[in-house]
């Protein structure tokens, strides 16, 4: 064989054993790279850290809840028991129920209400029932009932008004001097059946009657007869007075709205002055006629006769003696 042609079929044999060697290192190397990055994989871990933070948070959210109870009951309570104040605010609270004592409220809008005040006190069955006004935020001092059944705890409200009450269709006759309203225990009780013997004290400001000339036997109160729609007089008694106040007392059948009134000294005197004249005369008159015919009951010429006649009859006689 020619050189050139054995020299073609060696280096043909050559290249191709030589790379047969070299090609299994790279084998090794390429699995020893795929082994060795399954390690890192194992950060799965975490995914347990995960679970725990999502676990723990749960539980801490849920507790709050419990709290949300106690704000819905707290302002319940609290308004309630709130004392009242001569320039108003909440009620009273009582420990009796239904339609009896109680903390009632007042109906008249409080745009006219000039001022107002509260007292609370305990009622049972068969005492005497005494609710003061030591404030004196307005013209009530006190009212007094009995009462026939144990109401509890029980509030009034006393309030003077700027303006008529918004209760009420008029006003009654007279000079008004103050409007005034008094609420006993819930609606109704005032009036009730269960209490009896109501009275109720008030105080009148003496400028008043000296700058309009108020006769103070004129001094009267009125009620407003909320079935009745009227204005009824209730019996007044001056029981005491000084340099500025005088003080009254009247009995009333019930407590709802009241005006006092007043009448000038030139108005209430003069009708009783000119009906006690006008009977003093016609008594007069009566007394001399009926003395004229007592002294001579209408036998005048008669008895002229008589005396004639008896004067007569004795001239008689005495010419026949003669």
């Amino acid at each position: 064989m020619p050189i050139n042609d054995i020299t073609e079929g060696t280096s043909i044999t050559t290249n191709t054993t030589t790379p047969d060697q070299p090609v299994k290192p790279p084998a090794n190397n390429t699995t020893t790279n795929t082994t060795t990055p399954e390690k890192p994989v194992e950060p799965k871990v975490p995914s347990n850290n995960t679970t725990n933070n999502t676990t723990t948070p749960v539980e801490k959210p849920a507790e709050p809840t419990v709290p949300v109870t106690t704000p819905t009951e707290t302002p319940v309570e609290t308004p309630v028991e709130d004392t009242g104040s001569s320039s108003g605010g909440s009620h009273h609270s009582s420990s009796s129920g239904g339609s009896s004592g109680g903390a009632g409220g007042s109906p008249e809008p409080a745009k006219n209400v000039a001022s107002k005040e509260i007292s609370q006190t305990f009622i049972t069955k068969g005492k005497p029932v005494v609710f003061n006004f030591p404030q004196n935020a307005t013209c009530i001092e006190f009212i007094k009932f009995e009462a026939k059944k144990t109401a509890g705890k029980t509030t009034t409200i006393v309030e003077d008004l700027k303006n008529k009450s918004t209760l009420v269709s008029d006003l009654p006759e007279g000079i008004v001097y103050k409007s005034f309203n008094v609420w006993v225990g819930n609606a109704g009780y005032g009036n009730s059946k269960d209490i009896e013997n109501k009275s109720i004290g008030f105080k009148v400001n003496n400028v008043w009657i000296l700058d309009d000339h108020i006769n103070k036997s004129s001094v009267a109160l009125f009620r407003y007869d909320d079935e009745n729609k009227e204005w009824v007089k209730l019996p007044v008694k001056l029981v005491d007075e000084d340099e500025q106040v005088l003080h009254f007392t009247a009995e009333t059948p019930g407590f709802s709205s009241f005006v006092i009134t007043g009448e000038k000294i030139g108005v209430e005197s003069t009708e009783p002055a000119v009906k006690s004249e006008i009977n003093k005369s016609t008594d007069l008159n009566m007394s001399e006629n009926n003395s004229e015919n007592s002294r001579d009951p209408g036998f005048g010429p008669v008895a002229v006769i008589l005396i004639v006649g008896a004067v007569g009859l004795c001239c008689l006689y005495f010419y026949r003696k003669m």
